[in-house]
């Protein structure tokens, strides 16, 4: 609808839209990428790797990561977390360290969601005793 009006669109609202999309098993990201639709950033690479966490795509989440990366792209606590939680989630610990040791090297601390997605993981594989750690 905004398309055919003419409307130009925020990185805010095609996120949105993306996270919307994720719940249908849809991808638009490639388009908005490809077709220059708005300015893809930080936002829109999250909501995407968000979303193939979510779906338990975590192989292709990390590759639009290195995507984002590879294109000059910050990544955030937030995008960190979401990777964090995907990984824990399949019991990937070593990538979880090496990516925390990442994060941790670009001056991106973990915050309190970062620390719940170690510990849920932890707790739910029966491992406690790492969790109090």
């Amino acid at each position: 609808m905004f398309f055919k009006r003419g409307c130009a669109l925020s990185a805010v609202t095609f996120s949105t839209l993306l996270r919307g999309l994720f719940m249908e098993n849809k991808e638009l990201f490639l388009k908005i990428a490809r077709e220059d639709l708005c300015e893809v950033d930080t936002l829109l690479y999250g909501t995407v790797i968000e979303g193939l966490c979510k779906k338990m795509k975590i192989d292709t989440a990390l590759k639009v990561f290195d995507e984002m990366c590879d294109k000059g792209i910050s990544p955030n606590v937030i995008v960190y977390s979401s990777l964090i939680r995907g990984l824990c989630s399949l019991s990937r610990w070593e990538q979880v360290s090496l990516l925390q040791d990442e994060m941790i090297g670009l001056k991106i601390y973990p915050n309190v969601v970062t620390f719940n997605c170690f510990v849920d993981a932890l707790c739910k594989k029966g491992l406690v005793d790492k969790a109090e750690d």
